[in-house]
């Protein structure tokens, strides 16, 4: 399937807040946009057990001196052929 991804302003503010560096802000959103939608028809096979509703997407990327792990919850039922970015973890 062609996805189209879509990420909400709410996770835009939080990807720009957890501590990376203006360079490592773009490449999340790089992936988000790129790599996401190539991934997505294996990924969601896998259902985040918290919410069947949602797949999980892992971002791990050295930026500013340290290792940063993005826990991606995405929505791919709402409606065919996108992806709704809705929820994401920092570590």
């Amino acid at each position: 399937m062609n996805w189209h991804t879509i990420v909400s302003p709410v996770i835009s503010r939080a990807v720009g807040q957890c501590g990376l560096t203006r360079a490592g802000v773009v490449r999340v959103f790089a992936h988000l946009h790129n790599d996401l939608p190539t991934r997505a028809d294996r990924l969601r096979r896998q259902r985040d057990a918290g919410d069947p509703d949602f797949f999980l997407y892992r971002l791990t990327l050295f930026d500013g001196g340290r290792l940063h792990l993005c826990v991606f919850s995405v929505d791919d039922l709402t409606a065919a052929g996108f992806l709704f970015v809705e929820k994401m973890t920092h570590f």
